[in-house]
């Protein structure tokens, strides 16, 4: 599936589009691509059942076809399914899943999100020990949201390190989140601050994201 990304530049939700990977479905049901995008394409449009039909026949036909699973996985949460559900469909495709960034970001997370610390630990040591490329280690890949009204995921912490480049935040209940600056729309983080910010992914672990002051 190397020619998943030039097609996923392509994709949009405009209903041309949409109409147009619809028809590729039904003239061509085994094609694992189009059921991917098409997928893909009804999560951004909230049809979160509609997605998880048209991605179910590559999950139980190739269940090597991890970028499936991880749509599968993202369209559950969206329907209110708990994060033990997302993670049986995520942990489907980990043979192969564990070689790319974007499915480490996502299994790691979902895991760290569940309180599964040490699973989540193992998940993102993947990412150095099969030496991913280092642009793909930097990179969010895994947006944490709210089920039930698909914001962003908050949480509220204390920064508990501060280096020029980075900093650390601690949330109680958790480890440590990264954050990739030590400063933020004019936001300059200190030692003890008490912050409120987004909660996402990378390869490598949890990220804060978005710091603000708290109140």
């Amino acid at each position: 599936m190397d020619c998943v990304g030039g097609y996923e530049k392509w994709l949009g939700d405009k209903p041309s589009q949409i109409k147009a990977l619809e028809t590729a479905v039904k003239g061509s049901p085994g094609s694992i691509i189009a059921r991917y995008l098409l997928g893909k394409s009804y999560r951004h449009l909230g049809r979160y059942k509609d997605a998880m039909d048209v991605l179910e026949p590559n999950i139980k036909n190739h269940p090597d076809e991890f970028r499936s699973c991880v749509e599968y996985a993202l369209n559950m949460l969206a329907s209110a399914k708990t994060l033990r559900e997302a993670i049986g469909v995520l942990e489907i495709g980990s043979v192969t899943g564990l070689s790319d960034a974007r499915y480490i970001a996502h299994l790691g997370g979902m895991y760290f999100l569940n309180g599964d610390f040490s699973k989540a630990a193992t998940v993102f040591a993947e990412a150095e020990r099969r030496e991913l490329p280092p642009a793909e280690l930097q990179g969010v890949a895994f947006h944490a949201k709210e089920a039930s009204t698909g914001q962003p995921l908050v949480f509220v912490g204390k920064v508990v390190a501060r280096k020029p480049a980075y900093s650390l935040i601690e949330s109680e209940g958790y480890p440590r989140f990264f954050c990739h600056s030590s400063k933020y729309k004019g936001l300059t983080l200190k030692d003890g601050m008490r912050v409120t910010f987004n909660v996402g992914f990378t390869p490598r672990g949890a990220a804060a994201l978005e710091p603000r002051e708290a109140s």
